[in-house]
């Protein structure tokens, strides 16, 4: 059922993307996967997002979002965000669709759309993007052995760089965001809530 409801998804994210005005499609590529990537980023990775913010390639990522997915709509006047928690952001992920009543989430879930394979290709994309359009800037994020890392700035007076591995991306520490699941597992035992219900 998920996976119709994405392949659908897909079909009408590409009609989109074909009916745009023509330009540089390695280009256009690039932008819009280095655009939907800064959310990752912030005022302690180095560069950041003040750095690519201001070029062209993100103007037009930005333009090509919007024609996309529809500009930004602020959070106050956004029905379904207010409607959102961790376990229907998760839900919706998986399922395409905001749940209802009597839907489940099982960890399973969660661990299928977080899965490695999916990261892998995911920042393996970025990483060809940000080689091929920002040469000049080490792109703050790397993705190794299934593990995600930030280059950050750290130490005193934020002068030291290191690679921290950012562990929210993984299907366990997603899992356990959802207040529901986590007042409900016992680490210690190793019992974990099996499922969220709505």
């Amino acid at each position: 059922m998920g996976n119709a409801s994405l392949k659908q998804r897909i079909r009408k994210l590409e009609q989109k993307r074909s009916e745009l005005p023509p330009t540089d499609r390695q280009f256009d590529d690039d932008a819009l996967t280095i655009y939907c990537v800064m959310p990752y980023f912030d005022a302690t990775l180095v560069p950041t997002y003040h750095d690519v913010e201001p070029l062209p390639l993100y103007a037009r990522g930005k333009a090509l979002h919007d024609a996309i997915y529809g500009p930004m709509i602020p959070a106050c006047l956004d029905e379904p965000l207010k409607r959102y928690t961790r376990a229907s952001g998760e839900f919706q992920l998986a399922f395409g669709r905001e749940p209802q009543a009597g839907d489940v989430l099982r960890y399973e879930h969660v661990a299928l759309i977080h899965k490695t394979e999916v990261y892998s290709r995911h920042f393996r994309k970025v990483a060809e993007a940000w080689g091929r359009q920002l040469p000049h800037l080490i792109c703050p994020l790397k993705f190794e052995n299934g593990r995600l890392f930030r280059r950050r700035r750290s130490g005193k007076r934020d002068t030291e760089i290191t690679w921290e591995e950012d562990f929210g991306i993984q299907p366990e520490f997603r899992w356990l965001e959802i207040p529901e699941v986590l007042s409900n597992t016992d680490l210690s035992r190793g019992r974990r809530f099996p499922q969220s219900c709505f």
